[in-house]
């Protein structure tokens, strides 16, 4: 009985002299690098160690395998493309990860040439092309740690895979309702029962304060130019122009 063939490789921007590129689980996340400009290598259905042989693994220095633990969250009312509604949804499905991810670990060759971060391909894919210089790439790898060795890699992996916990959505509060129905029924109230209702208006309002309006910038002149005037001189009304706004004579228009 013959072994299985690995599966083919998919690539994407990767040139004759690449050495260092990510490696992504899939066509989805490899579709996603490339939109990056990035140079990428997805793997199909895991590692093989056949792949050392193959480029650009036979000349690789560092590889950047990076998975997602979150599938992209749909934003129409219609799925107007089911199939890469469901390609998506694989592309961070959580026993893909594991597997593969415990198929590198498990070659020595890989592991030492390999860097893992599980903050989603399409986020590292970004980052990764605004780390241009030296520092920005400094920066950017500090997102990656080394992959777990052999022996306690089992638990290791699936905290590694597992998805982030959502955090609790408080319910919003509800506003507090009338305790009166006319100014009458107000006045009758005890002391203690007003001041308990003002309390609960109160506090509702801090919690979700009105926003302010911008204040004014300050150290601004506003510079008022003087009236233009065709001889040079400063404008001054005439008497007859004096003697019409005594009169109030142009109220009449």
């Amino acid at each position: 009985m013959s072994a299985e063939a690995p599966p083919n490789l998919i690539l994407f921007n990767i040139a004759p002299d690449t050495h260092e590129f990510l490696i992504v689980i899939g066509e989805w996340n490899s579709q996603v690098a490339r939109g990056f400009a990035q140079p990428v290598v997805g793997l199909r259905r895991g590692w093989y160690p056949e792949y050392r042989l193959l480029h650009p693994f036979s000349g690789m220095t560092r590889g950047e395998f990076v998975i997602s633990r979150v599938a992209p969250i749909a934003t129409g009312t219609y799925d107007l493309d089911p199939k890469a509604s469901a390609e998506a949804a694989a592309s961070a499905d959580f026993e893909t990860n594991r597997y593969v991810l415990t198929s590198l670990c498990a070659d020595p060759w890989i592991r030492s040439k390999c860097l893992f971060c599980n903050a989603g391909v399409f986020q590292m894919a970004a980052a990764r092309l605004r780390s241009r210089d030296v520092f920005a790439r400094q920066e950017y790898l500090k997102n990656f740690v080394e992959l777990p060795q052999s022996g306690e890699h089992a638990r290791i992996i699936a905290d590694l895979c597992r998805p982030p916990q959502q955090p609790a959505i408080s319910p919003v509060p509800a506003s507090p309702q009338p305790t009166v129905k006319s100014q009458f029924e107000w006045d009758m109230l005890p002391d203690e029962d007003k001041a308990r209702a003002i309390l609960a208006y109160q506090n509702l309002w801090q919690e979700h304060p009105t926003p302010s309006a911008s204040t004014p910038r300050s150290g601004i002149r506003i510079v008022i130019p003087p009236p233009a005037s065709s001889d040079g001189e400063d404008w001054r009304p005439t008497s007859e122009e004096i003697e019409s706004m005594k009169s109030l004579d142009w109220k009449k228009y």
